[in-house]
């Protein structure tokens, strides 16, 4: 059995975004080994590809044809995604980005996101909002990435979405993830507070 799966089942769906991103390393650290993702049926479609994704009611059916079934979960202060690199014994978790098709001057804030990533307060975003102005952005607050030439804000789905596009991205540390986006995005700004 080569079959090896990475579940995560809690509310950051960053972390599938992450491990699906990450997988391709993952894979080459292996060789043989197909690694599935597994996730909330209603997570799903976070995901850019259906293949080796597995919804949980799935996984319940599919599980013996499995050699492990590995649950990431969130410890106090620890990135699941970042110990599992770890314990693969991955050093590079650089993410080459897409390239940027269009540059827009629109810049967008994503000032929340689950636990354990706290929302910006309103100085954050004051600040955000001044860095972006005086780089000649107009500023939407919001989670609309796809259109950016510049997203700020917390780790989320869209601000990592758009570090995998390629679009400046700079990180209000309000969570536990800096040292993991700042290897997987080495162009990242870190907001100052």
């Amino acid at each position: 059995k080569n079959n090896y799966c990475l579940c995560y089942f809690g509310q950051c769906d960053e972390y599938l975004i992450m491990l699906e991103a990450l997988r391709p390393k993952i894979e080459r650290s292996f060789p043989g080994m197909d690694f599935y993702i597994s996730c909330r049926d209603e997570s799903v479609n976070v995901l850019s590809t259906k293949d080796k994704i597995l919804p949980i009611s799935e996984l319940r059916i599919k599980k013996n044809q499995f050699a492990h079934i590995k649950e990431l979960k969130y410890e106090e202060g620890c990135h699941p995604i970042e110990q599992i690199l770890h314990s693969c014994d991955i050093e590079d978790f650089t993410i080459t980005p897409e390239p940027i098709q269009n540059s827009t001057t629109k810049a967008v804030i994503v000032t929340h996101n689950t636990y354990p990533t706290d929302p910006m307060k309103d100085k954050h975003i004051e600040i955000a909002r001044r860095i972006a102005e005086s780089k000649g952005f107009e500023v939407e607050i919001g989670e609309e990435w796809e259109n950016a030439g510049l997203v700020i804000g917390v780790e989320s789905v869209p601000f990592l979405r758009a570090g995998i596009a390629g679009i400046p991205i700079i990180l209000a540390d309000t969570g536990i993830g800096r040292n993991l986006y700042q290897n997987m995005f080495p162009y990242m700004e870190i907001l100052p507070f």
